[in-house]
């Protein structure tokens, strides 16, 4: 999981990350969903009892979760933003 100074670090370069601590906490959520859809190599997922159809492919996820582990920033992580609108989380 994301620390909050790897975060930071990733916003600083990103044009969709916000930086701030609430959209951190955000940004973990989706996260979450990343490692969820990674780790059972499905594009189906469930977030607060809904299901949704994620439109990234296998390795935009896996780029994702790359950037968060080592906290150095791919132009990729961008895409995760398409998660956060899809469920509803705004200003990741």
């Amino acid at each position: 999981m994301i620390d909050y100074s790897k975060y930071l670090i990733l916003a600083s370069n990103s044009k969709v990350l916000a930086g701030s601590y609430d959209s951190f906490l955000k940004f973990r959520e989706v996260e979450k969903i990343c490692e969820n859809v990674s780790s059972k190599r499905i594009d189906t997922y469930l977030y607060r009892d809904n299901f949704y159809k994620t439109t990234l492919k296998q390795r935009e996820v896996d780029l994702i979760l790359e950037c968060c582990k080592d906290g150095v920033y791919r132009t990729g992580l961008d895409k995760a933003n398409k998660i956060a609108n899809q469920v509803g989380l705004k200003r990741i």
